[in-house]
């Protein structure tokens, strides 16, 4: 069984992980924001051109560690931008990748997936992406999943929560989100994925650079919303200088924020736990387990 290479291609970051086997990981982020670099609904040029610089310092750093890959699994932007699909092909051409772009259900349930192997089948994750907020729910054979264009870019920009802003914005932007993410199949056990719920458990432990402590990190709602109202004081140059895993994320981080206690607000936990891993982590276990790219469909 030999490791892999996933690139996440999402709208606020590419993720590179590298899975020498099913528990030693290594990762690397660049915080490309494409999401917010869209002009009439399109991927300029400029930024498929950074982007395959990443993607090419990505693919050197897998066959370094000579891991198959890497395979890159484009989300967010590339689903929603009139030209995603062609910006895919774009950035697999030029660096010899292959990939394809991932529905959102199907992220939610390699999320599930993910998270489940972990924290038990029991559970509900919400996946807090850029552009949109992925849901799957079990509890007592009952299953629930969808996705919602209400990712921390979309929110940032609806609500002008680029720091520092009023608490009056965060109101509006809470009641908009506690009606819209309000599920039907809500386990007892919520677990956040994505960037927002790390960045979250960093700020509140002092962590200036990512470690796997984080993950299984329970996020209290006190601390949560005391978290908000300091941050919601500060720039984004400040919550930058917090360490290496803020870097290019001071103005998004907030939005994300909001968005996880809207999430605590309409399913009524007074705790949520996150989890470090994503759909990558399950893909690249499907892979190491003999799938090949289609046979991971679900």
């Amino acid at each position: 069984m030999s490791g892999v290479a996933i690139v996440d291609a999402g709208s606020s970051s590419f993720i590179l992980s590298m899975f020498y086997d099913r528990r030693t990981v290594k990762e690397k982020v660049v915080p490309l924001r494409l999401g917010s670099k869209l002009m009439y609904g399109r991927i300029p040029k400029e930024v498929l051109i950074e982007a395959v610089r990443v993607l090419n310092g990505f693919k050197e750093l897998s066959v370094e560690a000579g891991l198959r890959g890497p395979y890159v699994f484009a989300t967010g932007v590339f689903r929603e931008a009139f030209n995603g699909r062609e910006a895919l092909e774009y950035l697999l051409s030029y660096t010899g990748c292959e990939g394809r772009i991932i529905s959102p259900l199907e992220e939610a349930e390699l999320s599930f997936r993910s998270a489940a192997r972990d924290f038990g089948w029991d559970l509900a994750i919400f996946d807090i992406g850029g552009f949109s907020v992925e849901y799957f729910s079990m509890k007592g054979g009952k299953k629930e999943r969808w996705s919602k264009t209400l990712g921390a870019a979309v929110i940032k920009e609806r609500f002008n929560l680029t720091p520092p802003f009023k608490y009056q914005q965060v109101e509006s932007a809470l009641e908009l989100l506690i009606k819209e993410l309000r599920a039907s199949v809500v386990s007892e056990r919520i677990v956040v994925i994505g960037s927002t719920g790390v960045l979250t458990a960093a700020f509140l432990t002092k962590t200036d650079t990512f470690s796997w402590d984080l993950h299984g990190y329970e996020i209290e709602k006190a601390a949560l919303d005391a978290a908000i109202e300091e941050i919601s004081e500060s720039t984004p140059e400040q919550i930058e200088s917090r360490g290496v895993l803020f870097l290019g994320r001071g103005d998004l981080f907030p939005a994300g924020m909001v968005i996880l206690k809207a999430i605590m607000e309409t399913t009524g936990v007074s705790s949520i736990v996150v989890s470090a891993k994503g759909f990558r982590h399950e893909i690249a276990q499907l892979l190491m387990e003999g799938n090949d790219l289609d046979g991971i469909r679900l």
